[in-house]
C-alpha cells in the first residue's frame, strides 16, 4: 500500500519544491506555534467561535467552502496546520514560477512568506486564516499557469483560480499580478526578452485576469440576485464596478502611502525610527542597487524600449499592491491585504543571487534573514499581548459574572435582560500607542481586553460563562443611556456600576 505515492514523491516532485515546502511549513510552525497552540481571540473571534463564513454580501461567496475544510469551528491547531500547508505549497509554486535553483534562495524566500507581518495579521483571524491562505495559494498557482502555461486550458484553470480566490478574499489579486511581474522582470533580464514580446505577454495576462475578474463579478451579482442578499458597504465592496476619476486619483496617493507605511510603520518624521523601519530602509536601498546592477550587467540599458518596459513593470507594482483603492473610496488597506509586498523581497533575493558577487549576495541574504527574524519577534510580541488580553478578559468576565449571579439571586424575577452601557474601545485599543514601538502595524488589532462594549462583553460572557440572560435591544440601551439613573451610576468595577433599571440588569462600562 502506498508504493505508488512514494514513487511519485521521489520521481515527480522536484527537489526545489520539497525544499520550498518544508522551509515554509516548518518555518511557519516555528514562528507561529504559540498562536496555533493557544486560544488567543481578538474582537472578531467572539463572533466566530462557530460560524459558516457565509459573507456573500461582501463578495466572498466562496469563503464558506474554503473554510469548510477545517470545519466552521475556531480550531487553532487544525487551522494552523492547514495554514502551514497552504503557505508551503505557495512557497513551492513561487519557487517554480521564478525558476529558483539555489537552496539558500529558496529557503530565504519561503521564510519571507511565512514571517511577513501580512501572514501574522492574517493569523489574528485564525478562524478564517486557512481559507484566506488557500486563496493566496490559488493566486500563486494562477500566476504560475499564466507565466509558464502554453495551452488554453492552463490559462482557463488560472482564470478559475483567480475567480475563486477573489471570492474568498479580494485583496490577493495583487499577489498574482505582482508575482507575474516578478517573472517578467527576471526573464527580461536573464533571457533578454525584448519589449515587443514583453508587451505581448502582458496583453495575454491582462486578458486572463480581466476575464477572471469579470467572471467573479458576474457570478457574485447572480448569487446576490438569486439569494436576495444585498451587497454591503464593508471595505467599500458595494462601490466596486463604478469608476470615478476622484477615486482613481485618491487611489494613486493611497497606494504610495500604503507602501511607505508598510515599510516604515509610521511617519518617521514624527515618530521614532524603529528597527523594522531601519531594516526596510536598508532593504529598499539594496533593492534599488540590485535593479541598477542587473540592468547594467544584463545590457538591457542599451535597448531603450526594453529598459522602459522593465521600469514601467517595476513601478506598476506600487499601484497594483493597493489595486482596490482605485475601485472604491471605502477600502482601507491593512498589512494582511498586502501579502504581495513580500514578493518584492523575494524578487530582490533572486536578483542578488544572479547579478551580485558572492560576498554581496551573502551579505544581502543575512539582511533578509535578519528581517525575517525581526518579523518573527514582532509576531510573538503580538501573540504575547493577545495572551494578556485573553487573561485580562477572563478575569474581568469572571468578576462580571459573579456580580450578575449575585444580582440574579437577589432580584431574579425582576431581571428580564442585560445591557452593557458605554464603550471603552478608545482606551483599550493599542492603535497608535503600540508598546515598545515594535508592533505598530499590528497594534490596530490588539486590545487590553475584549469586554469593551455591549456586543463584545455580552458575547464573551455568553460564550465563556454561559450567560442565560437575553441582551437588551439597541433601542432600550439608547433609552437607558440617557436616563438619570444610568448617568448617576459608577463606572465598572465600582460598587454601583451594576444596577437593575426597569427590568434590565445594567453594567456601566464608561
Amino acid at each position: 500500500m502506498g508504493e505508488d505515492l512514494i514513487q511519485f514523491y521521489k520521481e515527480k516532485i522536484k527537489k526545489e519544491w520539497k525544499i520550498a515546502f518544508l522551509a515554509a511549513f516548518l518555518g511557519c510552525l516555528l514562528v507561529h506555534i504559540f498562536k496555533f497552540t493557544n486560544t488567543l481571540p481578538n474582537h472578531d473571534s467572539l463572533f466566530n467561535v462557530y460560524a459558516d463564513q457565509n459573507v456573500t454580501g461582501s463578495g466572498r461567496w466562496f469563503l464558506q467552502y474554503a473554510c469548510g475544510v477545517s470545519s466552521y469551528f475556531d480550531l487553532p491547531w487544525v487551522n494552523g496546520l492547514l495554514c502551514a500547508v497552504y503557505l508551503g505549497l505557495t512557497a513551492a509554486i513561487v519557487a517554480e514560477t521564478l525558476d529558483m535553483k539555489n537552496p539558500v534562495v529558496i529557503v530565504l524566500s519561503s521564510l519571507v512568506l511565512v514571517t511577513t507581518i501580512s501572514t501574522t495579521e492574517t493569523l489574528f483571524f485564525e478562524f478564517t486564516a486557512d481559507g484566506y491562505l488557500l486563496a493566496l495559494m490559488m493566486c500563486a498557482l494562477a500566476a504560475y499557469l499564466g507565466c509558464k502555461g502554453n495551452r488554453w486550458y492552463h490559462y482557463a484553470i488560472g482564470g478559475v483560480c483567480i475567480c475563486l480566490s477573489l471570492a474568498v478574499y479580494q485583496a490577493y489579486l495583487s499577489f498574482a499580478v505582482v508575482l507575474s511581474v516578478c517573472y517578467l522582470v527576471i526573464h527580461m533580464l536573464n533571457e533578454g526578452m525584448d519589449a515587443k514580446a514583453a508587451w505581448k505577454w502582458v496583453g495575454k495576462n491582462i486578458v486572463i485576469y480581466g476575464a477572471a475578474m469579470a467572471g467573479y463579478f458576474v457570478l457574485w451579482k447572480l448569487i446576490l440576485a438569486v439569494t436576495g442578499i444585498p451587497a454591503n458597504d464593508y471595505q467599500g465592496i458595494s462601490e466596486v464596478g463604478t469608476l470615478r476619476l476622484a477615486t482613481i486619483l485618491s487611489g494613486a496617493v493611497e497606494s504610495v502611502k500604503n507602501l511607505l507605511l508598510y515599510f516604515l510603520e509610521w511617519n518617521i518624521l514624527e515618530h521614532p525610527v524603529t528597527l523594522y523601519a531601519v531594516l526596510n530602509i536598508l532593504f529598499l536601498l539594496c533593492f534599488v542597487f540590485i535593479v541598477i546592477a542587473a540592468i547594467v550587467k544584463s545590457g538591457i540599458w542599451k535597448k531603450k524600449a526594453s529598459l522602459l518596459t522593465l521600469l514601467i513593470c517595476l513601478i506598476a507594482c506600487v499601484p497594483v499592491i493597493s489595486i482596490w483603492s482605485f475601485l472604491s473610496d471605502g477600502v482601507q488597506y491593512r498589512p494582511m491585504m498586502m501579502h504581495s509586498v513580500s514578493l518584492l523581497y523575494i524578487l530582490a533575493i533572486v536578483l542578488f543571487d544572479k547579478w551580485a558577487c558572492r560576498r554581496t549576495s551573502t551579505a544581502f541574504g543575512l539582511l533578509i534573514a535578519l528581517i525575517c527574524f525581526n518579523c518573527s519577534v514582532m509576531a510573538n510580541i503580538s501573540y504575547f499581548y493577545l495572551d494578556k488580553c485573553y487573561e485580562r478578559s477572563n478575569y474581568m468576565g469572571s468578576q462580571m459574572m459573579e456580580r450578575i449571579e449575585q444580582a440574579q439571586e437577589e432580584h431574579g424575577e425582576e431581571i428580564e435582560s442585560i445591557a452593557f452601557v458605554g464603550t471603552q474601545v478608545e482606551s483599550v485599543a493599542f492603535a497608535n500607542t503600540a508598546p515598545g514601538d515594535r508592533i505598530h502595524l499590528l497594534g490596530t488589532l490588539l486590545e487590553d481586553h475584549l469586554l469593551y462594549d455591549h456586543i463584545h462583553a455580552y458575547l464573551y460572557i455568553s460564550n465563556i460563562y454561559g450567560l442565560d440572560l437575553p441582551a437588551a435591544s439597541y433601542e432600550d440601551r439608547q433609552v437607558l443611556e440617557n436616563t438619570g439613573d444610568v448617568q448617576n451610576m459608577g463606572i465598572w468595577p465600582a460598587e454601583n456600576s451594576v444596577e437593575i433599571i426597569d427590568g434590565v440588569l445594567v453594567i456601566k462600562l464608561s
